[in-house]
């Protein structure tokens, strides 16, 4: 039986150094669940609660309108939890607003990309993952890899990056994740 990614970071995150990321994060179900399995750990997540039209068939809601039942669930599901902190923007905004401090900072070598599923939103959040990260070692997970945004995305992150992918595995269907080698 196929793992997903929420199953393999909660089987793993004890164990693996550093913080995690998760860009996209819907109701919040899995962000929460890991900061409460790993008080220890912080846990990071953006999300700006806009409709990408991918979603819109669960949301109700139209490509760019406010999420905002959306965010009212993830505010409850994240209350009380210290470490996770909430980045309510866009990947570009939290991307443009990085500084090597604040990279430093986080500590990140785990990303979950599942935010946008739009080619050049997740080719960015690739560059936003492979940034905090750094040099380290980490994982850069994706979900959503049936659609043809992120399986293009998703694909030339491949081969963009050969020289720091250590393995990688094709998890649940429609996800991948990729095992990053240290600098």
């Amino acid at each position: 039986m196929a793992i997903t990614i929420f199953d393999y970071f909660k089987d793993r995150l004890s164990s693996l150094e550093n913080n995690y990321l998760e860009i996209g994060i819907w109701h919040g179900t899995s962000v929460s669940e890991l900061a409460k399995l790993f008080p220890n750990k912080t846990i990071y997540a953006i999300d700006p609660f806009i409709e990408d039209g991918f979603t819109s068939h669960e949301s109700s809601i139209q490509q760019g309108d406010q999420l905002s039942d959306n965010r009212n669930i993830v505010l409850e599901n994240i209350k009380g939890l210290t470490n996770l902190h909430l980045y309510e923007m866009t990947s570009k905004d939290f991307f443009d607003s990085l500084t090597q401090d604040t990279i430093s900072q986080m500590n990140v070598s785990h990303v979950m990309i599942d935010g946008s599923h739009h080619y050049d939103d997740v080719i960015l959040d690739t560059q936003l993952a492979m940034t905090v990260i750094g040099n380290k070692a980490g994982t850069v997970a994706f979900d959503d890899t049936n659609l043809e945004g992120v399986e293009k995305a998703m694909n030339e992150f491949h081969s963009n990056t050969l020289n720091r992918i250590e393995s990688f595995e094709d998890m649940h269907p429609n996800t991948r994740i990729y095992k990053i080698k240290s600098l």
